[in-house]
């Protein structure tokens, strides 16, 4: 007879395989500073350390411009709390074996 933890884990499994066709993880991270360019054509840099990386790759430098839920151009401010999603097709991933302790 399976555990409930068991059978609770396939269901959950079928239906986060229906709900969603790539693999997601995010992560929490803050702006730490607004790298302002010098040249007119190059746009400013937002500098985001991430919560939960390794320490040689905590440090993201991206474009500071995101579309807002209005539609219009929006920049990061230092301190401001922000969620990095890395998002990878499924077909790209490799299954981890079921008993590893990373996953549950």
């Amino acid at each position: 007879m399976l555990s409930l933890s068991f059978a609770f884990r396939l269901v959950l499994f079928s239906a986060m395989k229906t709900i969603s066709q790539k693999a997601t993880t995010t992560l929490s991270g803050t702006v730490k500073t607004i790298i302002v360019s010098r040249l007119p054509n190059v746009p400013d840099k937002a500098h985001i350390n991430v919560a939960g990386a390794d320490a040689l790759y905590r440090e993201l430098r991206i474009v500071n411009s995101l579309i807002g839920k209005d539609g219009y151009d929006v920049s990061l401010q230092p301190g401001q709390q922000v969620k990095v999603t890395f998002e990878a097709d499924s077909k790209d991933t490799t299954r981890i074996p079921f008993y590893s302790s990373s996953v549950w």
